[in-house]
């Protein structure tokens, strides 16, 4: 699971003339996140929040909700139904949900999502529906 973050404001770096644009976190299930649609159940701190001591649900619909209280924005699970792909060099026929191409010199991964397109790792970049022509 990926939480891609486009800061407001640019947090500049005193050791380099850097900047910190974006914030990028990665969520990895070990135990196979491709086919995991299994229901969980889990206990949480639910201090100053709305949201109820015992969650139930797949993993990235409570990610989404615990997240969306907490941010007080809108976080949508990926919709596996808009776009995905059989990896037709892989023998085990793994289901891809991007599109893998080549983007100023830099081979990269588009994820078409219901809010954009989403762009990793080279440039990390998310290009809302709203400025796509």
């Amino acid at each position: 699971m990926i939480l891609y973050c486009q800061l407001k404001h640019k947090i500049k770096l005193k050791t380099q003339k850097r900047s910190i644009e974006s914030l990028v976190l990665i969520f990895e299930d070990l135990s196979d996140p491709q086919y995991n649609d299994e229901i969980e159940e889990i206990d949480i701190c639910n201090m100053n929040t709305t949201l109820p001591a015992k969650l139930r649900g797949h993993e990235e619909d409570l990610f989404c909700r615990v997240m969306k209280e907490l941010c007080h924005k809108e976080i949508f699970r990926h919709n596996k139904q808009l776009f995905k792909t059989v990896d037709a060099q892989n023998k085990q026929n793994n289901i891809l949900y991007f599109i893998e191409c080549h983007y100023k010199a830099n081979k990269c991964c588009v994820y078409p999502l219901r809010a954009g397109l989403f762009m990793q790792p080279k440039p990390m970049k998310f290009y809302p529906s709203r400025t796509i022509q």
